[in-house]
């Protein structure tokens, strides 16, 4: 599980790498979750209003998850292994 605070909150994705399914947690609502592949185009984009989300990415790569919540935007890193 790979957990990152941000201004004292609490990002966790997990599993990361995977194979496509990702459950993404955050200690305050998601306003915005994106994410973009390794030439910056957007793959993937919700607005779940929640602290959880599940996103699932159908071809392997790298991908960036770029999280907003009020102010706060934070960017990881995660692998999709087919």
């Amino acid at each position: 599980i790979e957990q990152v605070a941000v201004n004292n909150k609490q990002l966790t994705i997990y599993p990361n790498p995977s194979s496509g399914s990702f459950l993404v947690n955050y200690t305050d609502n998601i306003d915005e979750l994106k994410v973009s592949n390794m030439l910056g185009q957007l793959v993937y984009e919700t607005k779940p209003h929640t602290a959880n989300a599940t996103l699932t990415i159908d071809d392997a790569g790298v991908y960036f998850i770029t999280l907003t919540s009020g102010t706060t935007i934070s960017t990881k890193k995660i692998i999709v292994n087919k």
